[in-house]
C-alpha cells in the first residue's frame, strides 16, 4: 500500500473518531449515520480497513462546512503535502 493511502486511511479514521466523540455518539450510531454494519464501522474507526467512496460521502454529508474545510486543509498537509508545495 502507498505511504498516501496509508495516510489518508488514518486521517479519516481520525476523523470519523472525533466527529463521533465531539457528538456523543456510540460506534453503533455512528455506523447507521453511515449506513454501514457496526462491524464494519469499527474496522474503519481502527484503521483496520478502507474506507468505500459511499461511506466519505456519507461523512462528508454529516460534516459543517467548516470541518469539511479542515478535512480538505489536513488532506493537502497530511496526505499529499508535496503535492501542494
Amino acid at each position: 500500500m502507498k505511504k498516501s493511502d496509508t495516510n489518508l486511511n488514518h486521517l479519516i479514521s481520525r476523523k470519523i473518531y472525533e466527529y463521533r466523540i465531539q457528538n456523543s455518539y456510540s460506534q453503533e450510531l455512528m455506523a447507521e449515520k453511515l449506513n454501514i454494519s457496526p462491524r464494519s464501522y469499527w474496522e474503519q474507526e481502527k484503521g483496520k480497513s478502507g474506507f468505500s467512496g459511499k461511506t466519505i460521502c456519507r461523512l462528508l454529508c454529516l460534516l459543517s462546512p467548516e470541518e469539511i474545510d479542515s478535512l480538505v486543509h489536513c488532506l493537502r498537509t497530511e496526505v499529499w503535502k508535496e503535492d501542494y508545495e
